[in-house]
């Protein structure tokens, strides 16, 4: 009997080690089990840590990863990313026993920040699920109001309509949940706006939410105003719900007397536009389109192009050509306080003979920026407000010959602006000289 006691000691004992390396048992019954949400896509995948100890390798923009166990008490987190590892932001939170906590990695206005988030919310009662909104990019995107449709409805039906905000002006992490219906299989329509503006659509995707489940959706930015979607079911899986969208507008430079005609992905850009206009941004379809465009009502000829959901594009239509040159425009604002202001050059002047002018340089103040060939932007360069005292914004060729010139003030919160500098160059005839305009990009 003796030794029979003894082998089911040593068998209890192997078991239990052999559950632990597992991972199945915490470390110690003060243990707290956390983990790490990357909803970045500028840094690449982020590695967390607490203090110099790596906790979490790898984990891929958009996704999660692996809880970790640790024992009760204050810590400081942080995660690195990049080439060399670099620590891109800190936190100092608590882990209690017996509780699991997301570490939610985003950015805002340019700065990254980690936000720890509870998963021990109760589980919602049977015929019901728990939602809230943690809007991440409320510096870049603003307060956001959030509708929850029809699956067949698309969100640009809104307008007009007396649907009704489940959340409105969210701002950061709701501090409750709403109890809802589950979804259907198909899900709910997720629409996204800005605050009080049902035609501004920031997000259209599908939610898909399960009974009794308890769910945080995590809103995180583009490159500009749209946002990217993050479903988290409290200590389950993450699913992506990324933007389908992107925002285009049309610029015009074709020459004096003519008009442009445009559409992307079977969106109006413009009709008849004429030089020297720049129209407002459109919400289009992603991915790979048709752009038409007709220059003075001629055969329009489709050039196809790539748009990436979230991103903002300028179409530019200039010289003689109805080919249409795609320019991406990074609208996320300056996170440099001493620099607020984020402008560059779009070249679209008409030259004399070979359809194109050439480089141009613009100066902002005393600051020039690289010279930029016809039909390209110029890299953004970040500058000082300029308030009280209008600044001189001049586009000048490589002989130094100016072009336009033209007086404005810089505002001193951030903001991102571009030149445009569109017109002809004599001899072209009816020539009309190049002018600067001044667009506020956001």
């Amino acid at each position: 009997m003796r030794n029979t006691l003894i082998r089911l000691f040593l068998a209890a004992a192997a078991s239990t080690t052999l559950l632990a390396s597992c991972g199945g048992g915490d470390v110690s019954p003060n243990a707290g089990e956390v983990r790490l949400v990357n909803a970045t896509s500028e840094f690449g995948a982020l590695d967390l840590y607490e203090g110099s100890d790596r906790l979490t390798p790898g984990v891929a923009s958009f996704a999660v990863g692996n809880y970790e166990d640790l024992n009760k008490g204050g810590y400081t987190f942080s995660v690195r990313g990049g080439v060399a590892g670099a620590t891109i932001a800190t936190l100092d939170a608590s882990v209690a026993k017996n509780t699991h906590q997301a570490i939610v990695a985003y950015s805002n206005g340019g700065t990254p920040t980690l936000t720890m988030i509870d998963e021990e919310e109760d589980d919602a009662d049977k015929g019901s699920a728990k939602l809230r909104f943690f809007n991440t990019a409320a510096t870049d995107s603003g307060n956001v109001d959030i509708y929850l449709l029809d699956i067949a409805n698309a969100c640009s039906t809104l307008n007009g309509t007396a649907a009704t905000p489940i959340a409105t002006g969210v701002s950061g992490l709701q501090s409750g949940f709403t109890t809802i219906n589950p979804s259907p299989a198909a899900g709910y329509r997720l629409c996204v706006t800005a605050a009080t503006d049902k035609t501004d659509i920031r997000l259209d995707t599908a939610l898909v939410v399960g009974d009794r489940r308890v769910v945080t959706v995590i809103l995180s930015r583009s490159s500009g105003v749209l946002l990217n979607g993050l479903i988290l079911v409290q200590q389950g899986a993450l699913t992506q719900a990324l933007n389908s969208s992107a925002r285009v507008r049309l610029a015009v430079g074709v020459t004096t007397g003519n008009t442009v005609t445009a559409s992307v992905g079977g969106v109006s850009l413009g009709l008849s536009s004429i030089p020297r206009t720049i129209t407002s941004y459109k919400l289009v379809p992603s991915g790979t389109v048709t752009a038409d465009v007709s220059i003075s009502g001629a055969t329009s000829v489709p050039t196809s192009i790539t748009l990436v959901g979230g991103t903002d594009y300028t179409l530019l239509v200039a010289g003689t050509s109805s080919v249409p040159t795609l320019i991406t425009d990074n609208n996320a604002l300056s996170a440099n306080t001493a620099k607020p202001v984020k402008i560059r050059l779009v070249n679209g002047t008409n030259g004399a003979l070979t359809g194109a002018l050439g480089p141009a340089q613009l100066a902002v103040g005393s600051t020039r920026l690289e010279y930029t060939e016809f039909a390209a932007a110029s890299p953004y360069i970040f500058v000082e407000s300029s308030t009280a005292t209008a600044i001189t914004l001049d586009v000048r060729t490589t002989t130094n010959a100016v072009l336009c010139t033209s007086t404005s003030t810089l505002p001193a919160a951030a903001g991102v602006f571009t030149v445009f500098v569109l017109g002809d160059v004599p001899p072209q005839a009816p020539a009309a000289p190049p002018i600067c305009l001044l667009v506020t990009d956001r």
